[in-house]
């Protein structure tokens, strides 16, 4: 970590720095390197730098999900996908969630939907995702085997 922000602070100008960091600082397991405000500061920078990269806007939009701006979330995850051309299982969860949040519970759930229905299809190395499904499921009241609690 500490890497990463010598390097953004060398360089304010490297947008995959800013990127990293911002995705370690919305994601850590540790919440003593928990920062949602910094992650947001950090994923614009990386999106203003690269306003085409697809993967940035999901950086931001993760760290908006984790700063409470549902909304904003929303719409950066959906210019990532957009950008992307792609489906990220763990993106539809934060996706369906932030949906969730701002009410539009439909929406929310269909996200939710498309996301397990991915899931199933690629299921190597997905313990972030299945974090994420997990946080999704709880969220929106969803039991083990897709039926509302």
């Amino acid at each position: 970590m500490s890497a990463l922000r010598q390097a953004v602070d060398l360089d304010a100008a490297q947008a995959e720095a800013n990127d990293r960091l911002a995705l370690l600082l919305a994601t850590s397991w540790d919440p003593r390197v928990r920062d949602p405000a910094a992650a947001v500061e950090s994923g614009k920078r990386a999106v203003k730098l690269a306003p085409t990269n697809g993967s940035f806007w999901n950086t931001l939009g993760i760290a908006q999900f984790r700063a409470g701006d549902w909304r904003a979330a929303a719409e950066a995850l959906e210019t990532a996908r957009e950008l992307s051309g792609g489906r990220n299982h763990a993106d539809l969860f934060i996706l369906a969630m932030a949906y969730w949040r701002m009410g539009d519970k439909e929406k929310a759930r269909r996200e939710y939907e498309e996301a397990v229905r991915e899931l199933e299809k690629d299921r190597a190395g997905k313990a972030a995702q299945a974090c994420c499904r997990d946080e999704a499921a709880a969220l929106l009241g969803i039991g083990d085997q897709g039926t509302e609690k």
